[in-house]
């Protein structure tokens, strides 16, 4: 689902590209996806 699909559902909510940066981060942190390049991450086991 991209950003613009999440737009429509929660037309008020005006971060939405920043709370999935976030949370790519914050799982990033967690070892849970590594970060191979812009925008690409892989996810560890």
């Amino acid at each position: 689902m991209g950003s613009k699909e999440l737009r429509e559902l929660h037309p008020k909510n005006r971060h939405i590209r920043p709370k999935i940066r976030q949370q790519l981060q914050i799982l990033r942190d967690n070892d849970t996806l590594r970060f191979i390049a812009r925008g690409r991450y892989l996810m560890t086991e």
